[in-house]
C-alpha cells in the first residue's frame, strides 16, 4: 500500500473545494502533493480573474456610459449629477484596469476586482437614494452586477457570499432609514428578485469554482500521466541503446576471428560450419545495429551523411547479392528501370538498409517459385522504387501498424522467418529522415 505524506496547506476557497482537493489526493491512483494542486488552481484562477476582470471593464464601462441617457429622460434633475457619478466609477475601474497589465496589479487582482465591483454597487445603490429609494428601477443594476460576478468571475463561494449578503444589506438598511414609510409593494419585490438573484449567482460561484478545480485536476493527472510515459520511453531508449552496445562489441570480437578460420580452414565440414557461425553472428549484428540506429532516431541522434550517389546502382547490388539466396529458395527477381535513374543526393549507407530490408522480407516471405520485382523511376525532383512480390499479401487491419516497432503480424510466421519487427520501422525513420514517403499496399 502506497502512502503519501503532505503537509498541512491552505486554499483561500470554500469546503467544498477543500474536500475536492482531499478527496483527490486520496485517491490511490493519483499522486500529487496538495501544495502542487493549491499553486495549479491559484494560478489558474488568477489568470481567469484577470481576463474576467478586464472583460468586465472594457464591455461595461461603456454600457454603464450609456446607460447615462437613461438618467435624462427618468430623472432630469438628478441627471447631471448621476452622469459625474457614472464618470467617477468608470475613470476608477479604467485606473484598475490598467493596473491589472503590471506585475503588482496581477499579483493583487482579487483587491483590484473587488475594488471595481464594490464600488460600482455602491454608486448604483447611492443613486437608488437619490431616485426615490424602493420605487426606483435603478436596483436592476444590482442585479446585473451579481449574475455577472457569480457566473464569470471566479469569486470563492464564501466572497460570492459576503459581496452578496452586503450590498443587499446597504441597500435596504440605507433606503429603509431613508424612505421607512415606502409600501410594501414597493419593497417585497425588489428584495424579492435582489434575493434571489444572489442565491443564483452563489450558486454559480460555487459550481464553477468546483469545475475549475476539477480542470485543473485533470489537467495535472494528464499531465503527469504524459511525464511518466516521457520518462518509461526515455528509460527504454536508454536500455535499448546500452544493450546494443554492449552485444555490439563481442559480436565484432566473434566476427573477427571467425573470417580468419574460413579463410583458413580446408576441411570442406568445418569451413561450412563457420560459415553458418558467421551468417548467424552477422544476422545479430544487423538487428542489434538496428536497435541501435531506432534509439539513435528516437532520441534525434541519427544524423544523414548526404553525397550524391546512384541509387539505381545500388539497388543493382543489392539485387546480385540477394540473388544466390533467392535461386535457394526456388524464387525469381526481376528488376525494372534501375539503370536509368540520376544521380542524386541522400545517405547512401541509410537506403541501403531500408533496401536490404524490403529485398529481405520478400524473399523472406514469398513462397518457392514466386517472384520478386524491383522497379525504380524518377521525376524532376523525386526517386522512387518499389519492392514487390507475389507472396500471400498483407490483410487490410495490419497495413496501418507494419511501420511501428516490433510490430508483427502472426507469431506463427515470426518463429518461421526469425523476425524482429524492426526492420520496416527503422525504414520507415530512415525515409522520413530523407523527408520521403514509404506506404504499403497489397491485394
Amino acid at each position: 500500500m502506497t502512502q503519501i505524506k503532505t503537509k498541512k496547506t491552505r486554499i483561500h476557497d470554500s469546503f467544498a473545494t477543500k474536500q475536492a482537493i482531499k478527496r483527490s489526493l486520496n485517491d490511490p491512483t493519483f499522486f500529487l502533493k496538495a501544495s502542487s494542486v493549491e499553486q495549479e488552481f491559484n494560478k489558474e484562477n488568477n489568470r481567469l480573474l484577470i481576463e474576467g476582470t478586464r472583460l468586465l471593464v472594457w464591455s461595461g464601462s461603456p454600457i454603464f456610459l450609456i446607460f447615462g441617457l437613461l438618467d435624462f429622460i427618468r430623472y432630469p434633475y438628478d441627471a447631471r449629477l448621476f452622469i459625474l457619478l457614472r464618470i467617477i466609477e468608470v475613470s476608477l475601474a479604467l485606473i484598475c484596469l490598467g493596473a491589472t497589465y503590471t506585475n503588482i496589479g496581477k499579483r493583487f487582482i482579487s483587491s483590484l476586482s473587488a475594488l471595481i465591483v464594490y464600488s460600482t454597487s455602491l454608486i448604483i445603490i447611492t443613486m437608488t437614494i437619490l431616485a426615490g429609494g424602493f420605487v426606483t428601477d435603478y436596483y436592476i443594476g444590482l442585479i446585473i452586477i451579481l449574475a455577472v460576478v457569480g457566473f464569470y468571475l471566479p469569486w470563492s463561494t464564501l466572497a460570492m457570499s459576503i459581496f452578496a449578503t452586503t450590498i443587499l444589506s446597504i441597500f435596504i438598511t440605507t433606503n429603509f432609514i431613508i424612505y421607512g414609510d415606502s409600501s410594501l409593494n414597493y419593497i417585497i419585490p425588489k428584495v424579492f428578485f435582489l434575493a434571489t438573484t444572489s442565491v443564483f449567482a452563489i450558486c454559480a460561484s460555487h459550481f464553477n469554482r468546483k469545475k475549475l478545480l476539477h480542470d485543473v485536476l485533470l489537467r495535472l493527472k494528464l499531465e503527469k500521466a504524459n511525464n511518466d510515459l516521457q520518462a518509461l520511453d526515455e528509460a527504454k531508449t536508454r536500455f535499448f541503446a546500452n544493450i546494443s552496445h554492449e552485444l555490439r562489441t563481442p559480436l565484432m570480437l566473434i566476427l573477427g576471428p571467425l573470417g580468419k578460420l574460413l579463410e583458413t580452414e580446408s576441411d570442406t565440414a568445418k569451413h561450412a560450419v563457420y560459415a553458418s557461425m558467421r551468417i548467424n553472428a552477422q544476422r545479430l549484428l544487423r538487428q542489434v545495429n538496428a536497435i541501435l540506429d531506432a534509439t539513435k532516431i528516437e532520441a534525434g541522434h541519427l544524423k544523414l551523411r548526404v553525397t550524391e550517389d546512384n541509387i539505381g546502382n545500388q539497388l543493382e547490388i543489392l539485387v546480385a547479392a540477394a540473388q544466390p539466396h533467392a535461386t535457394v529458395r526456388g524464387l525469381t527477381i526481376e528488376t525494372d528501370g534501375l539503370k536509368s535513374l540520376p544521380d542524386s543526393i541522400y545517405d547512401p549507407d541509410k537506403i541501403e538498409i531500408v533496401a536490404a530490408n524490403l529485398i529481405s522480407n520478400a524473399i523472406k516471405f514469398t513462397q518457392p517459385g514466386g517472384k520478386i520485382t524491383i522497379r525504380a523511376n524518377s521525376d524532376k525532383d523525386n526517386i522512387y522504387f518499389s519492392v514487390s512480390d507475389t507472396g500471400p499479401g498483407i490483410a487490410n487491419e495490419h497495413i496501418a501498424h507494419i511501420f511501428k516497432r516490433f510490430y508483427q503480424i502472426d507469431a506463427k510466421t515470426t518463429k518461421t522467418h526469425n523476425g524482429s519487427g524492426l526492420g520496416l520501422a527503422l525504414a520507415n525513420d530512415l525515409i522520413r529522415l530523407h523527408e520521403g514517403i514509404i506506404n504499403v499496399s497489397s491485394s
